[in-house]
């Protein structure tokens, strides 16, 4: 999972008219869970990342 802001604005660098979509992550989750029914028989593994 990626969480982050997305965000949007109308004028490009120059100030000229644009659609600008962007999105600045911030943290990752990275983990061992599959979400699967025998998963949670099991010990799953989990953390967040957030380094620049």
């Amino acid at each position: 999972m990626l969480l982050g802001e997305m965000w949007w604005h109308d004028e490009d660098a120059l100030g000229g008219v644009a659609d600008v979509l962007d999105f600045r992550s911030e943290r990752l989750w990275v983990g061992s869970a599959n979400a699967t029914h025998r998963s949670r028989n099991s010990l799953e593994f989990g953390m967040w990342l957030d380094d620049p």
